[in-house]
């Protein structure tokens, strides 16, 4: 069995009346991971923060969130859909 660690971001992008989303997944391999996963006591951000893995792909999927940005508003063209209408 494989276990994957998914970061899903949703941008709302009210003003072309759409929904945006960015995914990242970190596949668990170490077994560590494995093991701190099937803890009682772990929380996921105690556990984030001992896996170096991890912690590194929760940092850049922050980065491209933070960098993010539509440069082509036009692949959005609301205004040609609602003229078939």
């Amino acid at each position: 069995m494989t276990y994957v660690v998914i970061f899903l971001v949703i941008f709302r992008l009210e003003n072309v009346d759409t929904d945006l989303v960015i995914t990242s997944n970190y596949p668990l391999y170490r077994q560590d991971e494995l093991e701190a996963i099937h803890q009682d006591d772990a929380t996921v951000l105690s556990w984030m923060s001992r896996h170096p893995g991890l912690s590194r792909a929760e940092l850049a999927m922050k980065a491209i969130v933070q960098n993010f940005e539509i440069v082509d508003w036009g692949l959005f063209d609301v205004a040609e859909d609602e003229d078939d209408a």
